[in-house]
């Protein structure tokens, strides 16, 4: 609401806070003001760079502004951040598929697979990406490794029975 939102740029003006300006630029993305929330968004990285939430949150409303590029970067950001953060990193392998080709998208994932030896989503990722290019050998060898980190992940077995058919 419009008192919610003047609240919220009041207490962020008062006392600057990383918090106040994230909940700022929330209540004016929820408002459609999307150079506030922007505004905002940044404000509160300044305070606080090294937050992945407002980095996503930011990406999600450049790609509602259309600045697909932008929202990359910030996607990109928050991943480099929080290697497990599978929100931004979906998004930004998403968008890298999409504006980049498969390549881009898969050394993403790849990178991301090798600072995190434990987590299966990456490897998953790849499978994923093989299999939409017709390469079901180097899908089923990525989702082994997925399986081989999370076995008993049933998104990734759920792709297991789509190769095996």
């Amino acid at each position: 609401t419009g008192a919610a939102r003047e609240e919220a740029r009041r207490a962020a003006g008062s006392q600057p806070s990383a918090a106040g300006w994230l909940a700022v630029g929330r209540t004016a993305a929820a408002a459609g003001d999307l150079a506030e929330a922007r505004d905002a968004y940044r404000r509160s990285l300044a305070l606080s760079p090294l937050n992945p939430p407002v980095w996503a949150e930011l990406g999600a409303l450049e790609l509602r502004r259309g600045e697909e590029e932008a929202a990359l970067a910030c996607y990109l950001t928050a991943a480099g951040i929080s290697h497990t953060s599978l929100g931004p990193a979906r998004a930004a392998g998403s968008l890298l598929l999409s504006r980049r080709g498969p390549e881009a998208a898969l050394a993403f994932w790849g990178s991301l697979a090798r600072r995190q030896p434990d987590w299966g989503y990456p490897p998953y990722a790849r499978a994923e990406i093989f299999l939409r290019e017709n390469d079901p050998e180097r899908a089923e060898a990525e989702l082994a490794e997925a399986l081989r980190r999370d076995p008993e992940n049933s998104l990734f077995l759920a792709l297991q029975g789509r190769i095996r058919r």
